[in-house]
This record gives C-alpha cells, structure tokens and sequence, in this order.
C-alpha cells in the first residue's frame, strides 16, 4: 500500500503539466522558513484537511515566488522568462548529465478561507520575520527527494561556514570526503560520491550557476546503522544560471565554485577532475547532449513556451559550452572527437 508521501509524489509527477491552483481545501501551506534560509534544508508541509500532525504532513521544497511576477523592476523580460525557465530545462540538461534533479512544478496559491486562516499560512517562528503565502502569485515547488530513513546535509554544515567562504572545489571535497570517512561510510561509496560530485561541479560550470553556494549542494546520508550509504544530492534551486545573476549589479558573480587555479571555465573545471571522472563518462555527456530535447521537454511537461529571445540565448550558450566541454575531452583524454561533425 503506498505511503501519502508516495500518493503525493505520484500525483505530482503525473499532474505537473500546467499550473497547479491550490484553493479547494485538497492541501493546506502549514509551515515555511525558506524565505529565511533559502536552502534545501526548510522544507515546508503540505497536508490534506483532515490530516493533523507532524506525521500526517508532505514534504516539499517551496522556493520564491517567480521572478518574472515578482521582481519585474530588477530583469528585463527576457532575463525574468530565463529565471522561470530554469527550474525546469535545466534538470533535463542534468539529466543529460547522469544526475539527478529535484522534480519542479508552478503552484498558485488562490485566496480561499483556508490559506487566510492563521494556522494555514506559512510562517516563521524562530527567525525572521513573519512569511506569508501571497494569494495569485505563482510558486515553484517541488516534493521531497529525501527518503524516509535519509536526510541531507548541505556542504555548508559539513564546512561550518556560513559566509560560504570555500568556493575551491577541492577545499570542499577534502572536508566532505572526511566527513564520510567519519560516518563510517565505505570507499567504494566515496568513490562513486566523489565521481558524482565532480560531474556535478562540472554540470554547474557548463550551465554557469552563480547561486551555487554550499547550501545549495549536499549529502544524502542514511541514519540506517545496519547499511550506511550516502549519495550525492540531486542538482536543485537552479534558476539563477545561463548568464542571468542573484545580484542586480551583474559585475558581481557570487557563490560560484572554482577549479583550483580560480577558473569558472568548464575545461579547467575537467581538467581538475580528470582522474575522477571516466573518460567514457564525459564522452556519454558530449553524445548525449541535446539542449533542444531538454527545452522541449520542458516546454511539453510544463506548459511552457520560450519566446525566440530566451530560445536562442539559450542555444547560444549551450552551444559554446558544448565546444568547451568537446575541446578539453579531446586534449584531455587524446581523442579526436569532431565536433562539427556531430553538428551536421
């Protein structure tokens, strides 16, 4: 019999097309500090009416509000379309990849007398002040990719950094790597989370994320003590990536991580993981790589439509990025892979 985790999971995935209105008394917003925190980590609850209790709640992920409704004095429209975009191209790009995402869909909360009672709107306890669901604005969310006996833990609480100061890749991977050793977690378990974590880093380059701080990047650990496994998070919060920044003053590129030698480029980025990531496996990437499925599986799944504007700077980027990625696999690995070839 399936868990209301499951149901919920499962009507998600099959009903994500389109807009999903919540206003008929079907699920309620209990709790929020994503406002707050901003990271994976403050999760909200969705729950039916007559479920009451920690027990009876659904775990999802609420993110902001979409730019292109909310901020539309700080993007212009094409910059505001890329935003929304993002969260759902881009996890079919990771997929492209070999890695997992968090599964997003656009919410609109309606006014109702549900979500004007007090106990139905979200709110903050602890810290900040208090958030409130805005009633006809559209949200992102997406259900919890934790299992029931896992739970994550951002790179930032393993670097007890919450300046987010490490952005060197292999400042940050020496801690999470010890962080494992110390949770007794296998070798051949690191060695595929540290496979999986520079594929990642590598994905984060190629799609130029700039909101890619260490809360928003993670371990999975099972808390089972008879089989201790960890896995790397899947990639979420990707809206600010393709050129398109977290800041208004676009000279500033935050929260991004670097190769050693401080580049952002995805060949130097490659380069550093050379011995971590088989060859076959970026070959698998490059031939992969179809940036026009992931746009119109997006555009399928969620009823979205790119203007021609958003469309090309998307292939643009895409494009270059793909000749990086093709130009350090071959000097890399000695290979002769034609990429004009491919393009043809």
């Amino acid at each position: 019999m399936e868990t209301r985790d499951e149901q919920f999971i499962k009507e998600f995935k099959q009903n994500r097309a389109g807009i999903h209105i919540v206003n008929d008394g079907n699920f309620v917003v209990l709790d929020d500090s994503t406002d707050a925190y901003k990271y994976a980590d403050a999760w909200i609850y969705l729950s039916p009416m007559y479920i009451f209790g920690a027990a009876g709640r659904r775990k999802c992920l609420l993110k902001s509000s979409i730019p292109s409704k909310s901020n539309p004095e700080q993007y212009s429209k094409t910059e505001a379309e890329i935003l929304t975009a993002n969260n759902f191209i881009l996890p079919e790009i990771a997929k492209q990849f070999g890695l997992d995402s968090a599964e997003y869909a656009r919410f609109e909360f309606r006014k109702s007398p549900e979500l004007e009672s007090s106990e139905n709107i979200a709110y903050i306890t602890s810290k900040g002040p208090v958030y409130k669901i805005e009633p006809k604005k559209e949200y992102v969310l997406t259900p919890s990719f934790l299992s029931k006996d896992e739970e994550l833990i951002p790179f930032g609480n393993i670097l007890d950094n919450d300046e987010i100061e490490e952005k060197r890749l292999s400042v940050i991977w020496k801690k999470v790597e010890s962080f494992l050793i110390n949770r007794g977690i296998k070798k051949t378990n690191i060695s595929k989370i540290r496979e999986d974590y520079a594929v990642k880093s590598l994905f984060g380059a190629f799609c130029e994320l700039n909101d890619n701080h260490n809360y928003n990047d993670g371990i999975i650990i099972s808390n089972n003590p008879t089989n201790r496994t960890a896995r790397i998070a899947p990639a979420f919060d990707l809206d600010f990536a393709m050129r398109v920044y977290n800041h208004p003053n676009y000279n500033l590129v935050t929260f991004v991580k670097t190769a050693d030698n401080g580049s952002i480029e995805v060949g130097d980025i490659l380069n550093q993981f050379k011995d971590s990531i088989p060859s076959s496996r970026v070959s698998s990437i490059i031939n992969n790589f179809d940036p026009n499925k992931a746009i119109s599986k997006a555009e399928k799944n969620h009823k979205i439509k790119l203007s021609s504007e958003a469309h090309f700077k998307y292939l643009n980027l895409f494009d270059e990025q793909h000749k990086k990625l093709v130009n350090s696999y071959n000097k890399l690995y000695s290979k002769n892979y034609d990429y004009e070839k491919d393009i043809r």
